[in-house]
């Protein structure tokens, strides 16, 4: 049997497509899952009558009571979109002094304002850890977040973002409790490739610092072909399946990048099929397979996309004037260290950075976790949120930049 199952807060297409044969008993079943153009095995157990099922232990996820305050904040972006967040403001140490300030920026994707992913929350551990050091901190549902107003809708890009964080450090700047002299941009994954955009357009003046966790440091096309690669070696994949995915993505972002929508369909409809056989399970077809083209197309062939292939972060980053911290998990296969960081290095150097610390943790993932392999499956089983290495070397740097 076949069914999409609807996650609250993902956008439209995204939704996993699951392609399930239920055991004699009812007890279990296993099959494909298909989301984004990824398939994936399955493989799922229906728990004893009258038990609860055991949520994902997350020792680091802040809880009250806190020595610090949080204010629900509401502004709008340049189009009108609805900001919403929470202000982290750290106890004053007097009545008239201000805070330095960091704007917190996720990744790819509709996320909340903690960039919860498998019921991790790294935003709110990370504002926990600086409002602690004193630092006060702001992090943002991205626009559209939950049917929030968003004008742009499916034509949002990376550009857009930009400016939604200008208008995010417009904010903070007329907040009473913020020094506007002190306010600096985080940003992970796609965050950091939209803070240095920021930095270079707003400059120094306006944005103090900034911090890439995981940024890349060359175009989305040549990223996503690393990605691939790395992914599927963490995965066990073998060379061959490796190659053959490769040239298949190959054609479909040429296409996607030269508007063949046709052309693009035909090879997710190819690629599809390459990833059932490479898994060794059969095919979706019919009504299934439309539905796993139509949901990967959505994420695939869209106005996002084509812009996020193209863009160059080193335009930025040879602009950027600012301190900057650079921390990039020696196993993360989503924005791969050995790719990324000398590009990064190189442009904020070449630009006439002088302030640039660059730091690689081996054994951290993508989401700055230690891990086994860098995988994405391993995100949701490994319980600790971010390696706690990772908030000190971000809390103290900040604290020495902004004192």
């Amino acid at each position: 049997m076949s069914f999409k199952l609807i996650l609250p807060g993902l956008p439209a297409g995204s939704s996993p497509v699951w392609d399930l044969q239920v055991a004699g008993d009812g007890a279990s079943a296993k099959g494909t899952m298909q989301q984004a153009g990824m398939m994936l095995v399955a493989s799922i157990t229906k728990l004893a009558a009258g038990a609860q099922p055991a949520g994902p232990n997350r020792p680091q996820t802040p809880t009250p009571p806190f020595p610090y305050t949080m204010r629900e904040v509401a502004y709008e972006s340049f189009d009108g979109a609805a900001m919403n967040g929470t202000l982290v403001l750290p106890p004053a140490a007097s009545a008239e002094a201000r805070h330095p300030c960091i704007l917190l920026i996720t990744g790819s994707g509709v996320q909340d304002r903690d960039e919860t992913l498998f019921n991790h929350k790294p935003f709110a551990v990370i504002a926990d850890a600086l409002a602690r050091a004193g630092i006060a901190s702001l992090r943002v549902d991205d626009r559209g977040w939950k049917g929030a107003k968003d004008p742009a809708g499916k034509e949002a890009t990376t550009e857009t973002f930009v400016q939604d964080v200008r208008a995010g450090v417009a904010f903070l700047a007329q907040q009473p409790e913020i020094d506007p002299k002190r306010i600096g941009l985080l940003g992970h994954s796609e965050g950091g490739l939209i803070a240095p955009a920021v930095a270079a357009e707003m400059g120094k003046g306006s944005v103090a610092f900034i911090v890439l966790l995981a940024g890349p440091g060359v175009s989305g096309y040549d990223c996503l072909r690393e990605q691939m690669g790395a992914i599927l070696r963490a995965n066990g994949s073998s060379p061959q399946n490796i190659e053959l995915a490769l040239a298949r993505q190959n054609v479909t972002l040429t296409a996607v990048m030269a508007g063949d929508t046709a052309a693009a369909r035909t090879s997710m409809r190819e690629a599809i099929a390459e990833n059932s056989a490479a898994a060794g399970v059969p095919a979706p077809q019919g009504a299934a397979l439309d539905a796993a083209i139509d949901s990967a197309m959505k994420q695939v062939d869209s106005a996002w996309m084509r812009h996020f292939l193209t863009r160059d972060p080193r335009q930025a980053l040879s602009r950027t004037t600012c301190p900057v911290l650079v921390l990039n998990g020696g196993k993360d296969a989503q924005v791969v260290a050995s790719q990324n960081i000398p590009q990064i290095a190189r442009a904020l150097l070449d630009g006439g950075n002088t302030d640039v610390t660059i730091r690689v943790f081996p054994g951290l993932n993508h989401l700055f976790q230690p891990c086994t392999t860098g995988a994405v499956a391993e995100y949701g089983q490994i319980e600790t949120t971010i390696d706690p290495a990772v908030l000190e070397t971000i809390t103290r740097w900040i604290a020495e930049i902004a004192k």
